[in-house]
């Protein structure tokens, strides 16, 4: 399927931290079932760690926040 690599460097004085991640495209209703499926109730999503609304054509983080059952 579709991925991305997130390759990350941070500079700290003389350390240097080197990352990479794959991270997968998935669609907000898709997480949202896959969610309910696996027993969490009270789904909310955000636009960003503030809670604010996710927003479809502008938010660019996708937050999921539920409880699980």
């Amino acid at each position: 399927g579709i991925h991305l690599a997130f390759q990350t460097t941070l500079k700290s004085n003389e350390t240097i931290f080197e990352s990479e991640v794959m991270l997968y495209p998935i669609r907000q209703h898709t997480l949202f079932q896959l969610m309910n499926e696996i027993g969490f109730s009270e789904i909310r999503s955000y636009g960003s760690f503030d809670e604010s609304p996710f927003v479809h054509d502008d938010s660019i983080p996708l937050i999921m926040k539920g409880t699980k059952r």
